[in-house]
């Protein structure tokens, strides 16, 4: 599943136009359930997600849009049809501008505060949502950049 994740994102890169969805093309949503509320892999899930991001946008971008985190006014529900609450999206946007300014990558524990006070649903909402801020910055790094 884990490959799935990266390769869905590096297809994601590659044609930021190609339809993804997570159910068909990363994992379906009970095994991701399950992945989050009985094995406990939130924190896991958000850092691949991150971590792979970082990877695949540091190889093809100028490292100063790269690093540059999201706004405070971004919200990615005015830019998508998701539905996520006020906690869960500040919390996938804390995490994904963690990562920005980090020089390493993010670990489980550098995730699971964060993501504590959230029950199994909320955790699956973050993971939706970093994957989505992924997808909406590689747009606007590509769009800024001109490239394809």
């Amino acid at each position: 599943m884990l490959d799935n994740i990266a390769l869905a994102m590096e297809r994601l890169d590659i044609d930021i136009d190609t339809q993804i969805s997570i159910e068909e093309d990363v994992v379906p949503l009970d095994e991701l359930a399950a992945l989050i509320k009985g094995m406990q892999m939130g924190p896991l899930l958000a850092v691949h997600v991150a971590n792979t991001a970082m990877k695949i946008m540091a190889a093809r971008y100028p490292m100063e849009l790269v690093r540059r985190p999201l706004r405070e006014q971004y919200d990615l529900r005015k830019l998508t049809p998701l539905t996520l609450s006020d906690r869960e999206h500040e919390t996938a946007k804390a995490i994904f501008n963690q990562w920005t300014t980090s020089d390493v990558d993010l670990g489980e524990q550098d995730v699971t505060a964060a993501l504590e006070p959230l029950d199994p649903n909320g955790q699956i909402q973050v993971f939706v949502a970093l994957f989505y801020m992924y997808g909406s910055k590689i747009g606007a790094m590509k769009y800024r950049t001109g490239i394809e």
